[in-house]
């Protein structure tokens, strides 16, 4: 059985509508600690190409009720996911219950019992499940590994001042030595952090000198998310199959949050 209860519809209705800036489709995963919502990179045609993947964490705690009793995964239309929460944003909850028999996704919207009047219907919405084929999941990360965060507002300063420069180059580079880092698109701009002054923060066991790049495309994404949480936290995966930087931004406690990856060339 799969059967889970959002109390507060809210926050999966912000995240759905920040997801539709980046992705068309996303990849709902079922487990029994937790609840993921992934977007992919969009293929280069796309009108609006972006190069990393953005993964929404809800572990199970965050549910009124969380009945998952096994791995799932399960593909569906972005725009019709986010258009049956703009519709039931007028009730306080939402139950996702998978039917798997039939291939679709049920989302039920409920009144908080102190509004609800038994006269009122039940407002809900089927959403078809697609293939799932051509879907890869991303790699993930262990949060306690070598990191460094910054302040959410100084992020944010800077995604501002690099995307005067989007339309000459694609990506920043990030390089962390020692106790500061340093963000920049050369020739054009560049911001180094010290721990020694406050302004970033380095958790971990230590590690060489990490030179990765981001793609702050489109900056209102990024933006959206710094205003969502009081820090950012930035990763390296370094193995033989994989060159991964990601970056976290924690809504409410650590598992609780929004993971974006970036495959590094």
């Amino acid at each position: 059985m799969i059967c889970i209860n959002v109390e507060n519809i809210v926050p999966l209705t912000k995240a759905a509508s920040m997801l539709s800036e980046i992705g068309r489709e996303v990849c709902l995963k079922f487990s029994p600690t937790m609840f993921t919502i992934t977007t992919l990179p969009s293929p280069s045609p796309s009108p609006s190409p972006h190069k990393f993947s953005a993964i929404l964490i809800l572990p199970s705690s965050s549910f009124a009720n969380y009945s998952v009793d096994r791995n799932h995964s399960s593909k569906v239309s972005l725009r019709s996911f986010q258009n049956a929460l703009l519709q039931g944003r007028r009730f306080s909850s939402i139950t996702i219950h998978l039917l798997e028999p039939l291939n679709r996704l049920l989302l039920r919207f409920h009144l908080h019992p102190s509004e609800s009047n038994s006269a009122q219907p039940l407002h809900y919405h089927e959403l078809e499940l697609l293939p799932l084929e051509d879907w890869k999941d991303p790699a993930r990360i262990r949060l306690n590994q070598k990191h460094f965060s910054i302040d959410s507002q100084c992020f944010k300063r800077i995604i501002q001042t690099f995307s005067l420069y989007d339309n000459q180059t694609s990506s920043i580079s990030i390089i962390s030595k020692g106790t500061s880092v340093t963000f920049s698109i050369l020739p054009f701009a560049e911001i180094t952090l010290s721990e020694e002054l406050g302004q970033c923060s380095f958790r971990g066991e230590e590690e060489d000198e990490v030179d990765i790049k981001i793609n702050i495309n489109p900056a209102s994404f990024f933006i959206s998310l710094a205003n969502q949480v009081q820090r950012v936290s930035f990763f390296h995966k370094n193995n033989d199959d994989s060159h991964i930087a990601i970056m976290y931004f924690p809504f409410g406690g650590e598992s609780h949050g929004m993971l974006i990856s970036f495959p590094q060339i």
